[in-house]
């Protein structure tokens, strides 16, 4: 019996750790987007939760050498912004200019939440350094809102 115990305590151990893992991924808090250089360059759509907090996350801390920041726009979204409204944003009345940048080994965030349901188009930056200046490469990402 005591080898029986044995053997099946690291099996116990084991899911007890991926029970723990399971719960805190989805536990309770916003829905979670981060963007980085990886995503702004392959990925061209996400999504957003309606009449839910969705924490925004413009993440630069893993770049290429190359980079000198990264910037992404939400133009004309329908949102409120939960907590500090990001510097260069816009708030309208029903559509909003968001505006998040964030320099290499930086991160920089924001709480939405989306009024309307649709997708809509948000704008991603890189810049790239390029001798004695820089160049901007830019790549549209669409936000479906449900």
């Amino acid at each position: 019996m005591n080898k029986l115990f044995g053997m099946m305590m690291p099996v116990l151990a084991g899911a007890a750790v991926m029970a723990g893992g399971c719960t805190a991924l989805t536990g309770a808090g916003p829905h979670k987007v981060v963007v980085n250089e990886g995503v702004c360059a392959n990925v061209r759509f996400l999504q957003l939760n309606l009449n839910k907090t969705n924490h925004v996350v413009l993440d630069n801390t893993k770049h290429s050498d190359a980079q000198a920041g990264m910037s992404i726009t939400f133009e004309k979204f329908p949102v409120i912004v939960k907590g500090e409204v990001p510097q260069g944003s816009v708030i309208g009345d029903q559509l909003s200019t968001i505006r998040l940048h964030a320099n290499p080994g930086e991160q920089t965030s924001v709480d939405l939440v989306p009024t309307f349901t649709g997708t809509f188009k948000a704008t991603c930056g890189t810049a790239i350094k390029q001798g004695s200046g820089q160049q901007i490469q830019q790549k549209d990402i669409a936000f479906q809102i449900k």
